[in-house]
């Protein structure tokens, strides 16, 4: 369990996706030096925060929120990274209601996960429930960047290397 958030806690990646519902995520360093977040929710208001959920193979030692986005109050989808023991993976939240659960997507083509920082995604946009974009990257065998796209539809993940010129 996390400690209590230290002075060097900050909101980022807001949204409000009504005038009675909002949700921003905190970074924060707890007392034991892990790197988490919390889901801080304004609701009809008043604020509330809850620590964000990882996937299972998670650490509990490091969570980041880069990017949100919501289509409707409680119908939201947050990206980001988390570590596992031995390296980092991208990360999906996702709440459809109060509580928020945790994932993460599939890697491209066939392998295992690979080492390294490169695995994340920077950014979500969902242009109705269940239906997203996500931007990011993860680590090959050598621990290079290869950026990836992960879209969601009819409650599914797909991800794919993405293009580029040449």
């Amino acid at each position: 369990t996390a400690g209590d958030p230290a002075p060097s806690s900050f909101l980022e990646a807001p949204t409000c996706p009504s005038p009675t519902w909002c949700v921003a995520f905190a970074d924060y360093e707890d007392s034991s030096g892990d790197q988490l977040v919390t889901i801080d929710t304004y609701d009809n208001g008043t604020w509330s925060a809850q620590e964000a959920p990882e996937p299972k193979d998670g650490d509990g030692q490091f969570v980041v929120v880069a990017g949100v986005s919501c289509v409707a109050a409680r119908n939201c989808v947050a990206v980001g990274s988390y570590d596992t023991p031995g390296f980092d993976k991208q990360l999906i939240l996702t709440t459809a209601g109060r509580s928020w659960t945790a994932t993460t997507v599939p890697l491209p083509g066939p392998g295992p996960d690979h080492g390294g920082s490169n695995n994340f995604l920077a950014d979500v946009s969902c242009y109705a429930a269940g239906q997203c974009i996500a931007v990011g990257s993860y680590a090959d065998p050598q621990n290079n960047p290869v950026p990836i796209v992960a879209t969601l539809s009819s409650g599914v993940w797909r991800t794919r290397v993405a293009a580029r010129p040449g």
